[in-house]
């Protein structure tokens, strides 16, 4: 629809090529970096992203012949990169790290068939969110939704990263712990696995 000249076969497969890459990059800062750093640029990457191809859209419907027709397909491929960095990788990282032993078999399955689920449920109101608000509008309505995301997770999202187990279920639990929900650092702290084996 934006009217550029890539042929949508080829985009097909650059944006696979894209989305491997930017899984294997996320395996590797997830362990660098942390989990929040990781996650609070995915939502952020994604939300002005989704801001960025819902304004372009807006401006061509207000001016069809509007150029820059490079814009929509920057915007998707920058979509799918901080996607991939955070929001496709980091919840199953998790799902092994938050949740207690005692119960993480039945509620990581649920929270997976709820992640699921809200994929179809996306998928499937595309269309009605479209003819309802208009392409731009649905958008910018997931631009808004993934920076409404950014405040809860910069709030709420602790740091698990070089934590054990028992600090994180101290963290949750309301008992003293050194986990924290302020810190948005790639530098590399000491942890128990990094001491060094006698």
């Amino acid at each position: 629809d934006s009217g550029t000249g890539l042929n949508e076969n080829v985009a097909t497969v650059l944006l696979g090529m894209v989305r491997l890459l930017s899984t294997i990059a996320a395996c590797v800062l997830c362990r660098r970096c942390g989990r929040r750093p990781l996650t609070l640029v995915s939502s952020v990457g994604c939300g002005l992203s989704m801001l960025g191809l819902g304004a372009y859209e807006w401006f061509k419907h207000e001016n069809p012949l509007l150029g820059w027709s490079w814009i929509p397909p920057a915007c998707i491929f920058t979509y799918t990169i901080a996607c991939t960095l955070g929001f496709l990788v980091i919840p199953w990282v998790m799902i092994g790290e938050v949740y207690p032993i005692q119960v993480r078999g039945i509620v990581g399955g649920i929270t997976t068939m709820a992640a699921h689920l809200f994929i179809f449920m996306v998928v499937k109101t595309f269309p009605l969110l479209k003819s309802e608000l208009t392409q731009p509008g649905t958008y910018l309505l997931y631009g808004g939704i993934s920076f409404f995301g950014s405040i809860y997770f910069y709030a709420c999202l602790p740091e698990t990263k070089n934590k054990t187990l028992q600090e994180i279920e101290d963290y949750f639990s309301g008992r003293p712990s050194n986990v924290k929900t302020g810190s948005f650092s790639c530098k590399k702290e000491k942890s128990v696995e990094d001491a060094p084996k006698s």
